[in-house]
């Protein structure tokens, strides 16, 4: 029997319609059929909303069906269905050999819809005239379907499998090849001793071309055409085309993504394509400044001097190649290696790859001055899956590309990854099915950060705690732990926007206030979530209740008020604005301190009595005179120095008001020209400064002799000149005279000529 269709109008109002629901009828083949078969009359999208959920929420299970029985079919999923829950009926989908994918197109099968189905997916399905189906549609059409016998899908899956088997011969015929090297090699006894089977599978499987590699391939392009030009560069002295994306002027590379996506792969590859020899300085070597500064021979000096050359008579060929591979993640025992390397990188002889998973970590930062760019991406599913599938025939594994997909999507097209998990398994058994790869991937589970807007998405979206929902409650609590300080806050902020699923009624009033009770709730969650906060983080320091703050602040209130933002007309998530606040009021109290501190001088009372009695009675008064058209600066300038406030404070000052006393009705009301005559004025005048006189006290040289200590091994040469108070005093009291900085008046000319006619009369005599 064929599947049931189900239809979508748009009526002529401004409201999106989602499908009414049919009764079961056969379906025709044809996408024209599709849209003849409308009801002719359309209902409110928004009545459709507000309509009450079905008694057997939850109740319905998807039925066994043949398998690979969706095989062929691409699948759109939107809204929340009414008794089977979304996740689980994308898994079966997916165990039945479909696609999934999040946005409908022209190559879509059908489109399941459920209740809340998106705006514009509906404006795409009457545009493009897709099929589609409801639950009871959907899981007729897992019970009733046969797997795919069309011919363009059959061609389709022997081309992928003559693929497969090219690419495992492919494998086999470089692997033979290794091997003869091998023998050949005066290594070849190592060799033998290693059994082929000992090697790790992603070292045995690596890949040896340029075309072995999974995505990126233009990225390691790049590198390999900067490579095979850095002799000519370095002889050229790197000169720059001053191009935003200019890497030939760069003496090293910077590679950065994700793990596992083959960055390092890429660099050994292309290095020894480009006929250098790759040496690797990774997390398990010390990275030091001292050992990077005295160890790395970025001149090639070992190798040129056991080869006799002279770099006067000819110049160096360099054959090595630096791949320094993560480089953010340096610890506290490389310290100054970043520094020390983005220094050699100025004056390498040599070319440089450095390997980071974030660009945007602050220890990379030296280095996107000094390399060139390169930006690594997670491949696509169907690129990692058709070499997954060529391992897997080398190794006589049999997974089905369902089992193969679902691998990679749950380590998120890590590569490496899924070798590893399928090189696991192939321990145990050479066969895998679904539940035993869904298994597998939740052991093997790859969670990444995400950013608090996603969280948001996620945490308050319409199914996260619905009744079909599967999440359990330490998985929602998660999302708290994503980013413990932050997360709180933007659930503060967002919280009161939704619409909550459960305050959904026909009756707008009754809707309101159900709208209105949820909010109190998530309130006063998130007040108790405050309180455990203060236990955590004030001077108690009792982080085991981190859990418990979880709940309250994040988990609960998202529980009361989930639903969604898009009732309000708008998609983005606020950042909390609590953060700017608190920044703007801890400003504030210090530009108070400073104020009270030299308001001391002439009044009492602390910087809270300042701001609630002092403010409101001096401002009106240095306000007030510069508002006029003739303005009274010298009251305003003797009021200021009276209580030794400055220029500077009264600009302070003028942003504390409130009320009355607020900068949109008091300083920004004064003319430009008072202010500029205010400045002048109080700039030309000399003004008092409040400061406080410290006492210089020096110790006694009793207090001198009682801090020596008693044994003699722990002086040093500095404490053996122990200077006397009573010489310091008697070097104050010397003359002036005796100094040598004291410049000294000469003698006069005559008492030097009278000396020479004396001696010159006694001469005569």
């Amino acid at each position: 029997m064929a599947p049931k269709r189900k239809t979508v109008v748009i009526s002529d109002s401004d409201e999106d319609v989602p499908p009414p629901k049919q009764k079961n009828s056969p379906q025709k083949k044809s996408k024209s059929s599709a849209s003849s078969s409308a009801p002719a009359s359309s209902f409110s999208y928004k009545d459709y909303l507000q309509r009450p959920g079905p008694e057997s929420l939850g109740s319905k299970s998807i039925p066994e069906g043949a398998p690979g029985c969706l095989s062929g079919l691409t699948l759109v999923f939107t809204g929340e269905l009414d008794n089977v829950g979304r996740d689980s009926a994308v898994e079966a989908a997916k165990r039945y050999g479909a696609k999934v994918t999040a946005a409908p197109s022209g190559k879509t099968s059908y489109v399941i819809l459920g209740r809340e189905p998106g705006p514009k997916k509906l404006q795409t399905i009457q545009d493009k005239g897709l099929k589609t189906l409801d639950e009871d549609g959907f899981c007729n059409l897992i019970a009733t379907t046969s797997p795919s016998q069309d011919p363009s899908y059959l061609n389709k899956v022997k081309k992928d499998e003559a693929k497969v088997k090219k690419d495992a011969e492919e494998m086999e015929a470089i692997e033979k090849e290794q091997k003869a090297k091998d023998k050949r090699s005066s290594k070849a006894s190592s060799f033998e001793s290693t059994s082929p089977n000992s090697q790790l599978w992603t070292v045995k499987y690596a890949p040896t071309q340029l075309k072995d590699i999974c995505g990126n391939k233009g990225q390691v392009e790049k590198i390999l055409n900067w490579l095979q030009n850095w002799q000519h560069q370095l002889q050229a002295g790197f000169p720059s085309d001053n191009s935003k994306n200019d890497i030939k002027s760069k003496r090293a590379l910077l590679v950065h993504g994700a793990p596992g996506i083959g960055k390092t792969t890429a660099a050994h590859l292309a290095a020894k394509i480009a006929g250098f020899s790759p040496l690797e300085l990774n997390a398990s070597d010390v990275r030091s400044k001292k050992l990077i500064e005295n160890t790395t021979n970025i001149d090639n000096t070992s190798i040129d001097s056991f080869f006799g050359s002279n770099s006067e008579t000819h110049p160096l060929n360099h054959s090595t190649c630096l791949i320094f591979d993560e480089c953010d993640g340096m610890s506290s025992g490389d310290r100054g290696g970043v520094g020390a390397m983005n220094t050699l990188i100025r004056k390498t002889r040599i070319p440089i790859i450095c390997i980071c998973n974030d660009k945007a970590n602050p220890k990379m930062r030296p280095f996107q001055s000094t390399c060139g760019d390169i930006v690594f991406r997670r491949p696509e599913a169907t690129q990692v899956r058709s070499r997954i599938m060529s391992i897997l025939h080398r190794e006589k594994m049999k997974l089905d590309p369902v089992v193969v997909d679902q691998l990679v999507s749950g380590s998120q097209s890590d590569i490496r990854q899924v070798i590893n998990m399928i090189s696991t398994w192939k321990l145990l058994s050479s066969s895998m099915n679904f539940d035993q790869g869904k298994e597998l991937v939740q052991q093997n589970q790859k969670f990444t950060i995400q950013t608090p807007w996603t969280v948001m998405s996620n945490l308050f979206s319409p199914h996260m705690f619905g009744a079909t929902s599967t999440s359990t409650l330490g998985s929602k609590a998660d999302y708290y732990f994503h980013d413990h300080s932050l997360i709180p806050l933007f659930v503060q902020e967002n919280y009161v926007k939704c619409n909550p699923a459960k305050a959904r009624d026909s009756n707008n009033e009754k809707a309101e206030f159900k709208r209105m009770k949820y909010a109190s709730k998530a309130a006063d969650a998130i007040s108790d979530g405050d309180l455990v906060d203060s236990m955590i983080h004030g001077s108690q320091q009792q982080w085991g209740l981190m859990p418990l703050h979880a709940m309250n602040s994040t988990v609960r209130p998202a529980s009361f008020m989930y639903g969604g933002f898009k009732s309000f007309g708008r998609d983005t998530i606020s950042f909390p604005m609590w953060l700017g606040q608190y920044s703007k009021t801890n400003k504030n109290i210090r530009a108070l301190g400073e104020i009270q501190a030299k308001m001391r001088v002439k009044v009492s009372g602390d910087r809270d009595e300042i701001r609630q009695y002092y403010y409101p009675t001096l401002w009106p008064r240095m306000f007030n005179p510069l508002t006029e058209s003739v303005p009274d600066i010298d009251s305003v300038i003797n009021l200021l120095d009276n209580y030794m406030l400055s220029k500077d404070d009264f600009d302070v000052m003028s942003e504390l008001g409130v009320g009355d006393l607020a900068l949109e009705k008091t300083v920004k009301c004064i003319p430009t020209k008072n202010k500029t005559a205010f400045t002048r004025n109080y700039n030309n005048r000399d003004h008092p400064i409040a400061f406080s006189r410290g006492q210089v006290i020096k110790p006694s040289a009793a207090q001198i002799k009682a801090e020596v200590p008693d044994h003699e091994d722990v002086l040093d040469d500095e404490d053996d000149n122990v200077v006397d108070v009573k010489e310091e005093e008697d070097d104050e009291n010397d003359d002036v005279t005796a100094d040598k900085l004291v410049k000294q008046p000469k003698k006069p000319a005559a008492s030097k000529r009278g000396k020479a006619s004396a001696s010159r009369g006694k001469g005569s005599k």
